[in-house]
């Protein structure tokens, strides 16, 4: 694959996703001992810890894979103080 590829499609919502570059394969390796130490407070066995990251990283690279930017969903988020960015 060509990293100068680009991926073009249009999102759920029916907005254009920004032309991106295609994922190249592999570059997104699900690797739960990178992340499982984030969960040492979750009362969970190592299995269902791995399970919850597994969904969550299939979830960001969905997003990733669609093109979705941060500033997609930045309304959606609260602001660093708390508040609601809605109007």
């Amino acid at each position: 694959m060509n990293t100068n590829d680009t991926k073009s499609d249009v999102c759920a919502n029916g907005a254009q996703a920004r032309n991106t570059p295609a994922p190249v394969p592999g570059a997104l390796e699900f690797n739960p001992d990178n992340y499982r130490a984030e969960l040492s407070e979750f009362d969970m066995d190592d299995a269902q810890k791995d399970e919850l990251l597994r969904v969550i990283f299939e979830i960001m690279r969905s997003f990733v894979e669609m093109g979705i930017d941060v500033d997609n969903i930045a309304p959606l988020l609260p602001s660093p103080d708390g508040e609601s960015r809605s109007e």
